[in-house]
């Protein structure tokens, strides 16, 4: 999984989000399902420019990863000094997407 999630934050196109999709939900649920990580994206923010994030809040549901409790805590140590004006739009699709994955 480490390896996957390394080659899809660090690759673009579709055929990456299929590749890390499938290793992500074979994972939590032995099964494939469609994961709209660009319409969720687009629907709430416009553009696809944070599907990252989306997907990013997929993966840590269905892998148990990481506990969610600190989230604010990464954000702000993330987006520091001027980006912290990211943080609610980055913040919220990495909910919306935990939240989709959750639901699925």
């Amino acid at each position: 999984l480490i390896r996957s999630l390394h080659y899809y934050l660090h690759s673009a196109g579709k055929l990456c989000n299929m590749c890390f999709l499938y290793f992500l939900l074979r994972i939590k649920y032995s099964t494939v399902t469609l994961f709209p990580a660009n319409k969720i994206a687009t629907d709430n923010f416009g553009g696809s420019k944070l599907a990252n994030l989306v997907m990013l809040g997929a993966v840590v549901y269905a892998t148990g990863a990481i506990d969610i409790a600190g989230l604010d805590e990464t954000f702000a140590h993330v987006f520091e000094g001027g980006k912290a004006k990211f943080i609610p739009n980055n913040k919220k699709a990495f909910e919306l997407g935990y939240e989709y994955a959750k639901n699925l």
